[in-house]
C-alpha cells in the first residue's frame, strides 16, 4: 500500500505539473474573451456595467459585483433583476439575512427570469428541504471552475479520489473498452484515466452541463490526440448520464454531489451500460449512518497522513431504517449527501449488482455497480 501511494504522490505531481501550463493557458484565453467582449459594449455604458456586474459574480468577485449591482439599481437599470444577483452572492458570502432582504425585494416582483433560483435559495435560507438544485445555480459553479481554476490549488484530496477511481479500474478496462465520463468538466479526471490507461481504450466520451467547462476539455490532448473523443453539452442534470450509447464502463468522478435523485441517475447509467458493464462513481456519505455497522481496515501513509478506510463487511441493520435520513442536503456547500443503504439500495432496485463499496477520506465513499 505504501509503495501504491509513493506512485500516486509521483504521479498527481506529474499531473498537476503538465496541467499548470495547459489550465492556466485556457483559463487565461476565457478570461480574455469574457473581458475583450465588455470593451466592445462602452458606448452602452450600463450595459456594459451589467455584463461587468455578472462577470465578477461569475468569477467569483463577490465585493466587486455586489457595488456593480448596487450602482446599476441606484442608475434605474436592471433593478429588479440585480436583486437577485445581490441576494445570490451574499448566500455565496454565507450572509443570510442579506441575502433574505434581497431576494425578497424579487420575490415580491411579477419577475419570473430568476424565479426558480430565488425560491431555491430561500428555502435554502430557511432550511426547507432541498429536492433539487436548480440548472442555472450547477452550471454557474462549474463555469466558475473553467473561469478560474488554477493547477497550483488542485485539491489534493480530490486529486487522491480521482486516483482511487482509476487503480480500482486496473482489471476493468482494455482496448475494447468504451468509456463515458459523466460531468467531465475541464478534463483533469479524463487526463489522468487517459495517461494512466496509455490512451489504450477504444472509445472515451464525457458529458458536462457546462458549456464553459467542456470547452476547456475539448482542448485536452495528449500530444497530439485528443483526451476524449467526443463531449456532449447536457442542458440538465437529468440527462447527464444519456449519451445515446451502450458503454462497458461508466465512470461519475464528483457530479453526484449535485444530484437530487439517485433513482433518475441510476435508471439513465442501466440504460446507457452493455450487460455485465460497470459503473464507478464517488459521492458524499452521511457519516451518522446507522443502517451500517462497518468492519473495516485503516492503512495510513505516514508522510502523508492519507488514510484509506477498507471496508470489509456490511451488517446490514433493518431496526428502525424507516427513522435514517436517506439523502442530506448541506446547505453551506449546497450538495448532496447520501446514507451508504440508500446508495446500495436504490443501485439494487434498479437492476445493479454491488460489486465494491469503499469508504474514503473527507466522508465520502467509492462504490462499483455491475449490471447483469
Amino acid at each position: 500500500m505504501y509503495k501504491s501511494f509513493a506512485k500516486f504522490k509521483t504521479f498527481a505531481f506529474n499531473v498537476v505539473i503538465r496541467f499548470k501550463e495547459i489550465i492556466t493557458s485556457f483559463s487565461f484565453d476565457l478570461l480574455k474573451i469574457e473581458y475583450e467582449s465588455l470593451k466592445k459594449k462602452l458606448k452602452d455604458l450600463k450595459g456594459t456595467n451589467w455584463d461587468l456586474a455578472q462577470y465578477h459574480f461569475l468569477v467569483g468577485n463577490f465585493n466587486d459585483g455586489i457595488m456593480r449591482f448596487k450602482m446599476l439599481q441606484k442608475s434605474g437599470y436592471k433593478v429588479i433583476e440585480s436583486n437577485y444577483f445581490i441576494g445570490r452572492i451574499y448566500i455565496e458570502k454565507a450572509s443570510y439575512l442579506n441575502a433574505k432582504q434581497y431576494l425578497s425585494l424579487y420575490l415580491g416582483s411579477n419577475q419570473q427570469e430568476y424565479r426558480i433560483e430565488s425560491d431555491y435559495c430561500m428555502n435554502l435560507i430557511n432550511n426547507q428541504e432541498i429536492s433539487s438544485i436548480p440548472i442555472s445555480i450547477m452550471q454557474q459553479k462549474r463555469d466558475r471552475l473553467a473561469l478560474t481554476l488554477e493547477t497550483s490549488k488542485i485539491d489534493q484530496a480530490l486529486l487522491m479520489r480521482y486516483y482511487l477511481i482509476i487503480t480500482t479500474l486496473k482489471s476493468y478496462v482494455n482496448p475494447s473498452s468504451k468509456v463515458l465520463e459523466v460531468g467531465c468538466s475541464i478534463g483533469i479526471f479524463g487526463r489522468m484515466f487517459r495517461e494512466y490507461f496509455n490512451t489504450n481504450i477504444q472509445y472515451f466520451s464525457g458529458t458536462e452541463i457546462s458549456t464553459k467547462s467542456a470547452k476547456v476539455a475539448e482542448e485536452m490532448h495528449i500530444n497530439d490526440m485528443p483526451v476524449y473523443d467526443n463531449i456532449k453539452t447536457c442542458t440538465d442534470i437529468t440527462d447527464i448520464a444519456m449519451d445515446n450509447n451502450s458503454y462497458s464502463l461508466i465512470i461519475i468522478p464528483d457530479i453526484i454531489r449535485y444530484c437530487g435523485d439517485l433513482m433518475v441517475l441510476f435508471i439513465q447509467i442501466f440504460a446507457s451500460l452493455q450487460d455485465n458493464g460497470i459503473t464507478i462513481f464517488v459521492c458524499r456519505i452521511i457519516t451518522n449512518d446507522k443502517k451500517f455497522r462497518f468492519s473495516h481496515t485503516c492503512l495510513e501513509e505516514p508522510n502523508t497522513g492519507i488514510k484509506i478506510v477498507e471496508l470489509e463487511n456490511f451488517d446490514e441493520v433493518e431496526e428502525n431504517v424507516s427513522d435514517e435520513k436517506e439523502k442530506f442536503f448541506i446547505s453551506a456547500i449546497e450538495e448532496f449527501s447520501y446514507s451508504p443503504y440508500h446508495v446500495e439500495s436504490t443501485a439494487k432496485s434498479c437492476g445493479f449488482n454491488i460489486k465494491m463499496s469503499l469508504s474514503i477520506p473527507g466522508d465520502f465513499a467509492l462504490f462499483l455497480l455491475q449490471k447483469p
